[in-house]
């Protein structure tokens, strides 16, 4: 699955113009605001979503271009944050995402979601952030297709979970570079190599301490002690006191 994400700039006092030099004139198909006089619009438009930072005034400044197999996305949220001086905006694009895989029985059910995260300038010039995107991520929930059993799901679907993770010590942590110490609050699945082997499995009682490698799409990669060695593995974030 290739997913194309192209940043584009434009100066805000200018129009965003096609290549004619005309303004867009297409409606928006969905409006988000993101501060008191601006608001992120998305265009569907040649199989791809054109998402704007728009005023009050109309004046749009180009944000980001979003294309995916087989389907056009739509706008899920979008929303501005300041954190430690520096601004935000977050958002998550949604398709249609029907995954087959001839030796296991698996589909993302309903919705595949993807994550962006753009950092931006006092004149909102924004920027594609890889680090602060790959965090949230992009997944769906993953059904078994014969017997209908959810798997696991997708942890940032909706805006307020996004704003709950901004807020938590494993997202600042991720911003700041620090490390990341968590323990289990559930009986966790830890997985090795495959997502979909069974047997390719440990497990860790509640309580048991980890240190966090990486964090993406609700998933922690982690380092624990165990059978008198240091083990690495996947756990759900969902199952640990970072993201209970």
């Amino acid at each position: 699955m290739k997913i194309i994400t192209s940043v584009l700039f434009l100066s805000v006092s200018l129009l965003a113009t096609s290549c004619s030099g005309k303004t867009h004139t297409h409606p928006s198909d969905k409006e988000e605001q993101v501060a008191d006089t601006l608001h992120i619009t998305s265009i569907k438009e040649d199989q791809s979503l054109k998402l704007f930072i728009e005023d009050i005034s109309g004046n749009k400044i180009d944000l980001d271009i979003i294309e995916v197999p087989n389907d056009i996305p739509k706008l899920e949220y979008a929303f501005f944050r300041n954190i430690d001086g520096q601004s935000y905006i977050f958002s998550a694009i949604s398709y249609s995402e029907d995954y087959r895989d001839a030796n296991h029985p698996y589909i993302n059910y309903e919705s595949f979601y993807l994550a962006n995260v753009y950092k931006c300038d006092s004149d909102y010039r924004c920027s594609y952030d890889k680090k602060l995107s790959n965090f949230f991520g992009i997944g769906g929930d993953l059904v078994n297709y014969d017997t209908n059993e959810v798997l696991s799901t997708y942890l940032y679907k909706n805006q307020s979970i996004v704003e709950k993770g901004i807020e938590s010590n494993l997202f600042r942590n991720r911003l700041s570079g620090r490390q990341t110490n968590g323990y289990t609050t559930n009986t966790a699945t830890v997985k090795y190599d495959s997502f979909y082997d069974e047997n390719n499995t440990d497990y860790l009682s509640v309580g048991s301490k980890f240190n966090v490698i990486d964090a993406s799409s609700g998933w922690l990669e982690i380092s624990y002690n165990k059978y008198d060695q240091e083990l690495k593995g996947y756990i759900r974030c969902e199952d640990t006191n970072l993201c209970s």
